[in-house]
């Protein structure tokens, strides 16, 4: 390792790759990057306030009962959408043999688990750098860092035109309309969404884009040239290039 990278947040607009990075990142043998942990979601119920229900700082019984509750998540049904992607998988990338005893050590506060969480995740898969990926974390970005230093962060941007018309394609197969909306509110409503979502972004940038630790990625830039964007990626991680990244 060129420099000590233990911790990477890849944040940003929606329809900006997020997948397709994670895809190529986790082809590294040093880098694992979790699945979208939505820890705040702001206009839903979230990762954390299900994590807080339990209380789990007051008593070893409590954290114990979070932790069954969230190892059975593949054997149960109709669990929250907060709960999907990565959390039902959790027993593969963190086996909570190796993660309770840590757990169970700490303060036992939702930043504990996480940065527990991520080790675990890192040293199951004999990894050297641990992340998570979440568009939506940007409006949670300060305290993300703040948690998991030392850290870098992957800023994702594409079109704002490309990200209101992707937008709108997913919507259709979410819905399964088979066209694109033809309703103006539903059409200005996306719209609204993308304009908020490019004013995020770029009042982050401008508050990031002179630190180290940050590196500004374009969706058009990684299409144009997947070898060349890669291994600016690696260099920023302090990492060497792999041939299976590209594949």
């Amino acid at each position: 390792m060129k420099e000590n990278t233990e911790h990477l947040i890849i944040i940003g607009m929606a329809r900006t790759g997020s997948n397709l990075w994670r895809s190529i990142l986790t082809k590294h043998s040093c880098v694992f990057i979790a699945q979208e942990l939505q820890l705040w979601m702001p206009h839903r119920r979230a990762f954390a306030s299900w994590y807080e229900s339990f209380q789990p700082s007051e008593s070893k019984e409590k954290a114990l009962n979070l932790l069954d509750e969230l190892y059975a998540l593949p054997s149960t049904k109709n669990r929250p959408s907060f709960l999907d992607r990565f959390w039902k998988r959790i027993a593969d990338w963190a086996p909570r043999n190796r993660l309770e005893n840590r757990y169970l050590e700490s303060d036992r506060s939702l930043r504990s688990f996480i940065s527990i969480l991520l080790a675990t995740c890192k040293e199951h898969g004999g990894k050297k750098i641990a992340g998570c990926k979440n568009p939506c974390h940007i409006l949670y970005l300060r305290r993300l860092r703040r948690w998991l230093e030392p850290v870098k962060t992957m800023h994702l941007i594409r079109d704002p035109r490309a990200v209101y018309g992707s937008q709108l394609l997913k919507k259709t197969k979410d819905l399964k309309l088979g066209t694109t909306p033809k309703n103006p509110l539903y059409r200005a409503s996306v719209f609204a969404f993308t304009v908020f979502e490019t004013y995020t972004n770029a009042w982050v940038h401008l508050r990031l884009k002179n630190t180290k630790a940050y590196r500004l990625c374009r969706y058009e830039s990684l299409l144009h040239d997947l070898k060349l964007e890669t291994s600016l990626i690696c260099d920023f991680l302090g990492i060497d290039p792999e041939p299976e990244m590209l594949n």
